[in-house]
């Protein structure tokens, strides 16, 4: 870098290394490459400037996500795969969607099918869950061990320590539930057992524990731990509120639509800035770049169709378009083949990207 002026520098970076980078990310398939993709991306997020990296996080959502719909949530390769991008992401707004997506709906339907039973204990599902904290937000994890594990867990216990056991086996009982209490807490990562949910399901095992040593109703205790259940049910509903998550699918489509319309309206305002003048350096082509990279679909030159009226061809998720002036053109294609290219508005274009 000292040894080049700025300018060379800039053209160096925007012209030979962001090209090279996002001609690489379209071959790499996630599923068959050995070699994780943050490893060769990483080492440009200090050299590379913002508006060249956002595309490239595009890329590599989008071929993740591909990728993510025939994954299985108990297979932690995704993991993996996706934990040294958290951060990044989340600095640039687009992890929690692509959490919401991709990963909460086949963790949460992994987590329904939970089983406690100290008779024949399995913790497997249970860990392929915990394995995601630090990667979800806390109240989307913390829901899933309120609704679908500590429920169970609780009912494994009482029913264990209300279980007959003559004088000779009732010592022995309460030191084999004690072993079984300790392994399941020890499943837990060190800063999970400091959260809410973890502390007070496992503070009222223990007191239902030492309740049943001393020959003392339960009742008392499971009756406090169910008001406790429905204040944190319902401060976790909250949180999900606050961090976008509607309450129903509708709900987090309407929100997802109506960011979509507020950015495209960005597009449109940029390309107006750019086609007065009052926004130098910016072109509508990456006014248009940025915008993909908001909405997780990838923008990249199609070297296949090379140049449509003197424009070069570009591939907008699974469409392919071409820039005039601050209008987009979009190939259409036609029943029979072939086909035609029209003008479209940034909404419909992203409709169809999506298909």
């Amino acid at each position: 870098r000292p040894a080049l002026p700025q300018s060379m520098y800039m053209f160096v970076l925007t012209e030979v290394v962001a090209p090279r980078l996002q001609s690489e990310l379209s071959q790499w398939q996630p599923t068959k490459d050995p070699l994780p993709v943050h490893k060769w991306i990483h080492p440009w997020l200090d050299v590379l400037p913002p508006h060249l990296l956002e595309p490239m996080f595009a890329s590599v959502r989008s071929k993740l996500g591909q990728a993510l719909r025939l994954w299985k949530a108990k297979d932690e390769s995704a993991l993996v795969l996706i934990k040294p991008w958290t951060n990044l992401w989340k600095q640039t707004g687009d992890l929690w969607d692509f959490l919401a997506r991709f990963i909460l709906p086949k963790l949460r339907a992994l987590a329904t099918k939970i089983s406690v039973n100290p008779k024949k204990e399995d913790p497997s599902l249970f860990t392929a869950i915990v394995a995601w904290n630090g990667v979800l937000p806390n109240h989307a994890l913390d829901t899933m061990l309120l609704n679908d594990f500590f429920p169970k867990w609780i009912l494994a216990l009482k029913s264990w320590l209300e279980s007959p056991a003559d004088s000779n086996r009732k010592k022995e009982k309460f030191r084999e539930i004690a072993k079984w209490y300790k392994g399941w807490k020890g499943l837990f990562p060190a800063d999970l057992l400091k959260r809410r949910v973890v502390e007070t399901h496992l503070k009222r095992g223990l007191e239902l524990m030492g309740a049943a040593v001393s020959g003392k109703s339960l009742d008392p205790i499971l009756k406090t731990l169910a008001g406790e259940f429905q204040e944190q049910k319902a401060a976790l509903r909250e949180q999900a509120a606050l961090a976008g998550e509607g309450s129903t699918a509708a709900a987090a489509a309407a929100a997802i639509s109506s960011r979509r319309r507020a950015e495209a309206k960005q597009l449109r305002a940029a390309a107006a800035r750019a086609a007065g003048g009052a926004a130098p350096g910016t072109s509508f082509k990456e006014a248009l770049e940025r915008f993909a990279a908001k909405v997780g679909v990838e923008f990249l030159p199609n070297p296949k169709k090379g140049y449509r009226d003197g424009s070069p061809v570009y591939l907008f998720g699974r469409c392919n378009i071409y820039i005039k002036g601050q209008v987009i053109y979009v190939h259409v294609a036609a029943a029979g083949g072939g086909g035609a290219w029209k003008p479209v508005a940034i909404d419909d274009l992203i409709a169809m990207a999506r298909k």
